[in-house]
């Protein structure tokens, strides 16, 4: 076995995702080399691909870049002139090593083309050549008294939102089976049944918006076995302790035998609301929580935290108890603590069962009671995000709740807050100064300063944008964002030479000669 020395230089392999034929034309859709060079120093950094690279508005492919594995062949033939072609003599030497490849496996966005007589096109060149006196006195075209034109509305920086396609495959649902049902005539038909999904048809669920409350259940109590009946009695007697309940509480009230038969009890019992501040909590028929700001701390509050603990994490996966107390589970480093603490139940110390699904009234933490009391947070009128509280309040609430759930999920044990509600005044004092006349917009602007659409611009043009960039699917864009973003380069565009001014940017022939 003959052995062959590698040379010591090393390439980069670009599969570029076209034909090449000028290689220069090809390195300035990837940037230039000091892109590739700084993609390759930064292994974060992806490398853009924008097959127009002097259009600012052009969308790029992003490609990764992988470590890899082989060699470089410099394969020459040689032969006389007049030779047939498969003569000759071929040599192969070994140029150097590939251990780095830049692969586009990503799909390419839908492409918006302006013209270079656009309003867009003409701001975004004044921006790059510093004309500050043009910059200022550019208008719109409804500040011109113009006719909007689609190329005077500047493109989105993106228009798809999935750039690997997704394996749809078409397989059947795994729990989805096709059987075979007898009909009242005799005759057979293939229907479709998830056999792991247990529905509740009887159950009723109205929206926040709904203007009344069920008085009554879909069946009667009296349809149900006796075994269904008991359990629902027992149900019933849990709402003399409090208006508004858990699925995760109910069934931590109930004994073990008797928790199979929650779901038909809860249909007879009960109604809940599929949306506002006592979403998914079970509800005595004919209390509407809507109407008194005494239903507050029965609000529904969730942390919205991945339940799934770290490999290290000193916190065991605590499952519903065969009784309604919890035993605290405890590190060597821990002492023991009181048992006698229901799982629905949370304190700020421990989590409660896997159920995330909390009221207020469950949070027992003693850093959040300030919070949840004091008469000045809570408002005279519902309203659909925060309630009776104030959506400065409930945000304050949940973030902090949040924060322990995650830190205990962590490390076993949550840092104290004491001045939970700091600052909390002057909050409040500006959303009332922000409150609409019309009491009909305060939904509206409950859901959007949940949403942090107002939080962070008092520009309503600014937050007009965020709110139309979170429904395109960007719910995590703040102001921030918007700023980092380099869907433009500044040095994308090259200054015109004399004796081009009608010339465009760029040609549909340029793609040729790549």
């Amino acid at each position: 076995m003959s052995k062959v020395a590698l040379a010591d230089a090393k390439f980069l392999c670009i599969e570029y995702p076209g034909r090449v034929k000028n290689v220069d034309r090809a390195l300035e859709t990837l940037g230039g080399e000091e892109a590739l060079v700084s993609a390759l120093n930064n292994s974060t950094k992806a490398v853009e691909l924008r097959f127009r690279p002097k259009d600012p508005f052009s969308h790029p492919i992003t490609s990764i870049i992988k470590p890899t594995s082989n060699i470089l062949l410099k394969v020459t033939r040689r032969r006389k002139k007049n030779d047939p072609e498969d003569n000759g003599t071929i040599e192969t030497n070994v140029v150097g090593i590939v251990n780095r490849i830049c692969r586009f496996r990503g799909m390419s966005d839908y492409q918006y083309i302006l013209s270079r007589e656009s309003r867009m096109m003409k701001l975004r060149q004044n921006m790059e050549k510093g004309n500050v006196k043009e910059i200022i006195a550019f208008k719109s075209a409804d500040e011109d008294n113009d006719s909007i034109r689609p190329d005077d509305l500047p493109p989105p920086p993106l228009f798809s939102v999935r750039e690997i396609p997704f394996p749809y495959e078409y397989k059947q649902n795994l729990h989805v089976l096709k059987v075979r049902m007898r009909q009242p005539d005799g005759t057979y038909v293939v229907k479709s049944i998830h056999y792991s999904q247990k529905n509740m048809p009887n159950k009723i669920y109205i929206t926040y918006d709904h203007p009344t409350v069920p008085t009554e259940p879909s069946i009667p109590l009296e349809a149900l076995p006796a075994n269904e009946q008991r359990v629902a009695k027992q149900v019933a007697e849990l709402f003399k302790e409090r208006p508004s309940w858990t699925r995760a509480a109910v069934l931590s009230r109930l004994a073990p035998g008797d928790r199979k038969y929650y779901r038909a009890a809860v249909q007879v019992q009960t109604y809940s609301f599929s949306s506002g501040p006592w979403r998914d909590c079970l509800l005595p028929f004919g209390v509407d929580p809507r109407t008194d700001p005494a239903f507050a701390k029965y609000q529904y509050v969730g942390a919205r935290v991945n339940q799934r603990r770290p490999p290290t994490s000193p916190v065991q996966q605590i499952k519903l108890p065969q009784h309604y107390l919890r035993p605290k589970k405890t590190t060597a480093s821990q002492a023991p603590q009181d048992i006698n603490i229901p799982c629905y139940i949370f304190d700020g110390k421990t989590l409660p069962s896997s159920f995330a699904t909390l009221t207020i009234d469950d949070i027992t933490d003693p850093d959040f009671q300030k919070l949840i009391h004091t008469p000045a947070y809570i408002k005279s009128k519902c309203t659909r995000i925060s309630g009776f509280y104030y959506p400065c309040v409930y945000q304050r609430l949940r973030s902090l709740i949040k924060k322990k759930w995650i830190q205990i999920l962590k490390d076993g044990v949550a840092d104290p807050i004491p001045n939970a509600d700091e600052g909390l005044s002057e909050e409040i004092a500006n959303e009332k100064n922000e409150m609409p006349e019309d009491e009909n917009e305060d939904d509206s602007m409950d859901e959007a300063e949940s949403q942090g659409l107002w939080g962070e611009t008092d520009d309503p043009e600014m937050a007009n944008m965020l709110k139309s960039l979170r429904q395109a699917g960007a719910l995590g864009m703040d102001i921030e964002d918007i700023e980092d973003m380099e869907g433009f380069d500044v040095d994308a565009l090259e200054d015109d030479e004399e004796g081009d001014e009608d010339e465009p940017l760029w040609k549909f022939e340029d793609l040729d000669d790549l």
